[in-house]
């Protein structure tokens, strides 16, 4: 009997033991939440407000209407998705981590547009080095690619991402109650993530789509954009050259205009291809070592946690200067950027105009009796008005 006690105090003993060594505590504090949404949400205001610029400014100006163009307008397309969908990220790390209040449907929407946008960055990128490397070796072939066909290939590529991203993710990412003190493989993640029983098709799915979309992509952007810059080294030589010696008049201005555009071409290449790698390298290690290594301790959590956060505010700053090098690399585009701002602004300050100038009430003015609050509306009637039977409208031409 007495023996039989201390084998049942043992084994409570055990299973408190055990019960204390999983006591689940969040693997982020306060600062963390503080620090990371002073961070993303500001990320988000000027990428919404970048992206949806330069959509404006390349979609209505006539004199922007290029191949080129055309694939970094789509680009522009899926950073402004992303960065709409970013405060779904800072929840499901911070508020939402343990209980995903909010319907299940953004659970969802957050992972597949994610990586729906993701594919459709990569293969844009892709497919614009390929394009300039045409352009600069083979111009007779590039001069035979036309606006219409990137703009039937890119909803190809849209679609393509969708099947591939959007559907498998939006079907094996879900929203639950994880049961934070147990051995299950999904204990310690965040509320809204990859559903345990998908996990073997998700190994698979990775090993095979990452590759294509990530890891081919990258190393094929890496060594296009050598090629490029090796060619036009070359033609800098060539045209160098050409400069010493007798040249016919008018001939010296047309080789320094092509020396322009190249450099122009290789430094836009090369400012979105490194904003590419900048986001996308650290996200894909992070995405494949944390299906392959497991934490173990409170300090592995905690370092996940922020591994996992810097390499989206990564990804987020990338996609957020993509519309900044695109006005810096092409002067075009900063120029019809300049212009659609200073209209704006133009049309801006004169609603604000009119709103002020309408602002003061008659019945306010006739009533008080004081002269001293009517010069400034006495001096636009004198200068700029109509009369009516009823009172004064105040017509602003300027």
């Amino acid at each position: 009997m007495e023996s039989t006690l201390i084998l049942n105090t043992t084994s409570i003993t055990n299973v408190i033991q055990n019960e204390t060594a999983k006591v689940y505590t969040k693997p982020f504090n306060e600062a963390a939440v503080i620090v990371s949404a002073s961070i993303l949400l500001p990320l988000m205001v000027i990428g919404v407000i970048g992206n949806l610029l330069t959509i404006i400014v390349i979609s209505t100006s006539r004199c922007l209407s290029s191949v080129f163009n055309q694939f970094i307008l789509s680009l522009c397309v899926s950073d402004l998705l992303s960065a709409l969908i970013s405060p779904l990220f800072l929840y499901r790390r911070t508020w939402g981590y343990d209980d995903w209040q909010i319907p299940s449907f953004f659970c969802k929407l957050y992972w597949a547009t994610d990586m729906w946008t993701s594919y459709v960055t990569a293969l844009h990128i892709l497919l614009f080095a390929i394009i300039r490397l045409i352009s600069i070796r083979w111009p007779h072939i590039y001069t035979k690619i036309k606006i219409q066909h990137a703009r039937m290939l890119i909803p190809c590529l849209w679609l393509l991402a969708f099947l591939t991203g959007f559907i498998p993710f939006a079907w094996w990412y879900n929203s639950g109650k994880r049961r934070r003190n147990t051995d299950d493989m999904d204990a310690r993640w965040p509320a809204c993530t990859l559903e345990p029983e998908w996990a073997e098709q998700y190994s698979s799915y990775q090993s095979v789509a990452f590759p294509l979309f990530f890891y081919v992509p990258t190393v094929s952007i890496i060594s296009l954009t050598i090629a490029i810059g090796i060619m036009l080294t070359r033609r800098r030589n060539e045209r160098n050259e050409k400069l010493q010696k007798q040249i016919p008049a008018g001939a010296e201005s047309k080789i320094k205009k092509s020396g322009r555009k190249e450099r122009q071409a290789i430094i836009q290449l090369s400012m979105i291809a490194g904003s590419f790698m900048l986001g996308y390298i650290p996200f894909t290690a992070y995405e494949i070592s944390g299906m392959h290594i497991s934490s173990k301790t409170t300090a592995d959590e905690r370092f996940w946690w922020k591994f996992g956060m810097s390499v989206y505010i990564c990804l987020r700053f990338s996609e957020t200067l993509n519309p900044v090098f695109y006005n810096l690399a092409t002067p075009k585009i900063r120029n019809e950027t300049c212009r659609v701002v200073k209209s704006a602004l133009i049309v801006l300050c004169k609603c604000c105009r009119k709103i002020n100038v309408r602002k003061p009430s008659i019945g306010s003015t006739s009533s008080s009796g004081n002269d001293d609050a009517l010069p400034p509306l006495r001096e636009l009637v004198y200068t700029n008005a109509s009369h009516t039977n009823h009172g004064m409208i105040i017509n602003d031409e300027s």
